[in-house]
């Protein structure tokens, strides 16, 4: 933790280049006393000012014909839309004069000064001593006369007297709001001009080196598509690159001279676009599902901003800045959390991405802070000195990386070439080998083909025992059946009548158990054939619901049927017919005497699909069972278990019913409770 500690304050010795000074004199009341001033540092003309809204002043006379009313004292820097006057807030557009006295001392008058003046929203006149010294774009009192343009300016004077009247009128008819929001710097000459190069060069040695790494990672990106990093970073830079550009010393101005709105329009494109593709960088550094999508959520976002900044006014999409401030704060505050989180996990280069992050997060705090003329932690713009901490940082980081990846290049390489210089006597006694495992690989196909003869002979065998159970077995079984039935309806009559729908019973549990036999090991072979069409589910319960008339009646158990009115599924009727009755067979097997079974059959909500159910009040089924019973891809043996009367049961039912349901283009589902009952469902396509 200490050398984290120790890497994280090196960084910020690096970066707190410029330190802000304590104690330095205020304007108190429109009036500056720098009398005891010794003249040697810079000083900021911050403080109490006077203002008049809506008139612009001279040292003696209106400029424009209005009564003077009485000026407001105003903290400076700030925008004067954050002034009062009878407690209404002043609008960002319109026009007015800011007044301030400097008193000097006596010791300076024979030294050249200077005044370092920023930018103003939207234009500005600057007078010292009633001669105009400086100006941007044109002032007027209406958007008409008034024309924006930024360019700071370094005036240099010779004070002539103790007192310096310093007046400058302000218009705004194009920005969300205007006035007075970066400090003017008074100063020796050669000392402030000397500061502004050093300033201007540290600026310009920015702009080239985050050139520099935008071409140098874009290039990367060409001859190296997949390494998503790389692209990520240029176009950050890119978008740094535009911003630095159009704010602060206006370097863009040195190539061209765009016009005023177009320089807005960059400096917001270029914010966004860093913002946008930082987000994305850090995301394939710290990868997160849930992070991801707030990311793509703020590049739509981001993207519709850029929109509006391209085609509207700066007056209106200067508002974004409104979602951009707290958004940035919160990307940036989450990702140096989730760096310092996996310091812990003694990965070094999180320690640089927690220190890199730390500075650049500092600087955004105080460069927001000093765009909205709000006491800061610097006096100045101090973005410039983190990004170069920031990029260098992790441009270190993406080569080290690299190095890396290069450095297991070379091993794995070194490695292929010791393998290719043994190659050729592993060649020679592979195939030594090789040769042994054919001769045993020849064995073993000798071996398969003889196992292969002896399992075609038991296919064979088997096909010939379906064929007897086939005809010679279920052709009698099914005969003693309809005599039964046809004996019972003709000549049965008391004890006779009961005993014939006995034999009829019997016959026809014997014909199912033959049914599932065959079709069991038919589907084995996958040798059961589908032939589909229209059935009526009334028609088919019925069937079945005759054919356990007597089991129904011994066990006193009852039926209810539920179905629809003429209400068809399309499936194969000698499939369809052997899951309901096996499934029927189960409901009853196992119902209590003087139970129910409920059968229901209905068209699914918003489908064609319908839904057939078998319930019964009996005994359930345990849920370690049922849950090997519902998974149908589980071949493991069902524990057969006797009815509530002591019936037999094969255990083939359930897992025939599941396969010829599927056949059947269907689902099938068991629902059940122990002692309470079970339920089957059935999901069937309908006509």
């Amino acid at each position: 933790m200490n050398r984290i500690i120790k890497k994280t304050f090196l960084a910020l010795s690096l970066f707190l280049i410029v330190i802000q000074s304590f104690g330095a004199p205020k304007a108190r009341d429109g009036i500056l006393d720098l009398r005891n001033w010794d003249g040697k540092g810079i000083i900021t003309l911050d403080g109490e000012w006077k203002f008049y809204w809506q008139v612009f002043i001279s040292d003696t006379i209106l400029t424009n014909g209005n009564e003077i009313k009485s000026p407001l004292i105003v903290d400076v820097p700030s925008y004067w839309s954050e002034y009062f006057i009878d407690t209404e807030a002043l609008p960002g557009k319109g026009y007015g004069s800011y007044s301030l006295s400097i008193l000097l001392p006596t010791t300076i008058l024979e030294d050249d000064l200077a005044l370092d003046i920023p930018i103003f929203d939207d234009s500005y006149v600057l007078f010292l001593n009633d001669e105009r010294v400086a100006r941007n774009g044109k002032v007027g009192i209406n958007s008409d006369q008034a024309e924006p343009g930024y360019k700071p300016k370094i005036y240099i004077f010779h004070p002539d007297s103790e007192k310096i009247e310093l007046i400058i009128h302000v218009s705004n008819y194009k920005h969300r709001r205007g006035g007075f929001w970066k400090s003017i710097r008074m100063g020796g000459s050669e000392r402030l001009i000397h500061q502004k190069k050093i300033y201007d060069i540290i600026v310009h040695i920015t702009i080239g080196f985050i050139l520099s790494f935008f071409l140098f990672f874009l290039a990367f990106f060409i001859f190296y598509p997949k390494n998503k990093s790389a692209l990520y970073f240029s176009l950050f830079s890119f978008g740094l690159l535009l911003r630095i550009l159009s704010t602060d010393t206006f370097a863009i101005q040195i190539f061209s001279n765009p016009p005023w709105e177009w320089i807005i329009r960059l400096e917001y494109l270029g914010t966004f676009i860093a913002f946008v593709f930082g987000s994305w960088y850090f995301l394939n550094i710290y990868p997160g599902k849930n992070i991801k999508i707030i990311v793509k959520l703020n590049t739509v976002v981001i993207g519709l901003i850029c929109l509006f900044v391209i085609v509207l006014e700066p007056a209106y999409f200067a508002f974004t800045m409104f979602y951009f401030q707290p958004v940035i704060l919160l990307f940036f505050t989450y990702y140096l959390i989730i760096s310092f989180v996996h310091i812990f996990k003694r990965n070094e280069a999180d320690e640089f991405y927690f220190a890199a992050l730390l500075i650049f997060l500092i600087a955004l705090v105080n460069d927001i802070r000093v765009s909205a003329s709000a006491p800061g932690i610097f006096n100045d713009y101090t973005i410039h000195f983190a990004l170069q901490v920031f990029i260098f940082t992790h441009v270190l980081l993406m080569i080290r990386s690299w190095v890396k990846a290069y450095k297991e290049l070379g091993k794995l390489n070194f490695e292929i070439e010791y393998l290719n210089l043994n190659l050729e006597e592993r060649i020679k006694k592979r195939t030594e080998e090789s040769n042994a495992d054919k001769k045993e690989i020849q064995n073993q196909h000798e071996e398969i083909s003889l196992k292969n003869e002896e399992l075609r002979s038991r296919i064979e065998f088997s096909s010939k025992i379906q064929s007897i159970m086939a005809h010679d077995l279920r052709s009698p079984i099914t005969s003693l059946y309809q005599v039964s039935s046809y004996l019972s309806t003709t000549y049965g009559d008391g004890e006779l009548k009961e005993t014939l729908d006995s034999i009829r019973d019997l016959s026809g549990s014997a014909s199912a158990l033959l049914d599932n036999l065959l079709f069991w090991a038919r589907s084995q072979q996958g040798e059961i054939h589908y032939s589909p069409q229209s059935i009526k589910i009334q028609d088919l319960i019925n069937e079945i619901l005759s054919m356990y008339r007597v089991s129904l009646k011994q066990k006193f158990v009852v039926t209810d049927t539920l179905i629809t009115e003429n209400l068809e599924t399309f499936c194969d009727p000698l499939l369809l017919k052997i899951v309901l009755r096996n499934l029927f067979s189960n409901a009853l097997k196992f119902s209590k005497k003087k139970g129910k079974i409920t059968i229901t059959a209905s068209l699914k909500k918003d489908s064609e699909d319908i839904v057939l159910i078998i319930e019964d009040k009996g005994v359930g089924i345990h849920s370690e069972v049922l849950k090997v019973l519902n998974n149908s891809s589980n071949k493991d043996e069902i524990e057969i278990s006797t009815g509530t009367s002591n019936e037999k049961g094969s255990g083939l039912g359930i897992r025939l019913s599941q396969e010829l349901i599927q056949i059947n283009k269907g689902t099938m589902r068991i629902e059940s409770s122990l002692k309470k009952g079970t339920r089957v469902i059935i999901y069937l396509p309908g006509v």
